[in-house]
């Protein structure tokens, strides 16, 4: 009768066998323990003796990384020499860097090779400070920054929304759909008409749709005056004594949602 195997206490490579764990397939698995501290692994018994496993699969990972790592200290990509690795996160490997306005930061090499990243973010903020006020191509000359008038209130948004039956004119979209309230548009986008005594026409808009009416202007003032002046008959708002006289509970019903949405 052949000799019972026995490989306890055996060290095979980085694995030392601890016990036996069971008998599948007329072969024998034991349970291991691997020099790099992981858990415990269970390993059959002819891939032990033949030298066919000899780690966790630590070894074979560490020579994956080997073989993908690539050294970038002391390398400059944009803005940012990098100072020395950092870690390794989802097998991917980051590197601490010092940004030429003086700040370190830790980017990942992938980012740093294709280029995606060269710098801290100072550039960016650079070129969006750069954008702003005069250098935008949205500025007006200061014309976006002028007050509302006084009649510009609360009560005669509200008349507005409920003119348009609480939808967005351009999409349709309802107060509830967006879950946000309607935006209240100055078409001519001039914040003083509700006061200087010309016709006025005024659109509720859903935020998405309002968003969009910041870009080619003079199409969409164009466009949103033939909206009001052939499918509402040049209306955009109800009247204070139309408002009051329009369904009383339905009315009090929305204002109180409105009230609720209001900033």
């Amino acid at each position: 009768m052949p000799e019972k195997l026995d490989l306890i206490d055996l060290k095979f490579g980085k694995l030392t066998v601890l016990s036996f764990d069971s008998i599948r397939n007329r072969d024998s698995y034991w349970k291991c323990i691997c020099d790099c501290g992981a858990e415990t692994v269970v390993v059959r018994g002819s891939h032990l003796t033949s030298g066919h496993t000899t780690s966790c699969g630590c070894y074979q990972k560490k020579r994956a990384h080997e073989a993908n790592f690539k050294d970038l200290i002391n390398q400059v990509f944009g803005r940012l020499t990098v100072l020395s690795f950092d870690s390794v996160r989802k097998g991917g490997y980051y590197w601490k860097c010092l940004c030429t306005c003086g700040n370190k930061t830790v980017v990942p090499s992938n980012h740093l090779i294709s280029g995606h990243t060269t710098s801290c973010g100072c550039y960016n903020a650079e070129k969006k400070k750069e954008r702003c006020g005069i250098n935008s191509p949205m500025w007006l000359g200061g014309i976006s920054f002028e007050p509302y008038c006084p009649l510009w209130t609360k009560e005669l948004r509200q008349r507005i929304r409920f003119f348009f039956n609480n939808e967005c004119v351009l999409c349709g979209k309802t107060t509830e759909e967006n879950k946000k309230k309607l935006h209240c548009h100055h078409i001519t986008y001039e914040k003083s008409t509700c006061c200087d005594g010309k016709p006025v026409h005024f659109a509720a808009l859903c935020p998405s749709c309002h968003a969009k009416t910041n870009y080619e202007r003079e199409r969409w003032e164009s466009m949103l005056h033939r909206i009001i002046e052939e499918i509402y008959d040049g209306k955009s708002y109800y009247t204070k004594e139309e408002y009051k006289n329009i369904h009383p509970k339905t009315l009090l019903t929305i204002e109180n949602k409105q009230d609720n949405r209001e900033e």
